[in-house]
């Protein structure tokens, strides 16, 4: 699991095996270590095919633990979940 400092911009990329096809989505949602939405359905941007792409800017006064983002891909009735997880840590004293 990758970790960063609190106040960092953390990339997250999901790449999928698939092109998307016309009118599918690609949301994140992402979660701190109290389990408290931080994003919410945000759109993923496409940098390429199959490629997709978020920075969360985390915050100084964030909380510190492992979050969690859930990538979802929507394509008409069918709905794919992923997930990546990363480490925030505060280093003030």
């Amino acid at each position: 699991m990758e970790t960063y400092v609190l106040g960092s911009a953390v990339s997250i990329t999901a790449v999928l095996e698939d092109d998307l096809t016309s009118g599918g989505t690609v949301t994140i949602t992402i979660y701190d270590s109290c389990e408290s939405i931080k994003v919410e359905d945000a759109v993923m941007t496409e940098e390429q095919d199959k490629v997709f792409s978020y920075i969360y800017q985390s915050v100084d006064n964030d909380i510190d633990g492992d979050y969690k983002a859930v990538i979802k891909i929507t394509i008409g009735d069918y709905t794919s979940i992923s997930y990546k997880m990363f480490t925030l840590i505060d280093v003030q004293p």
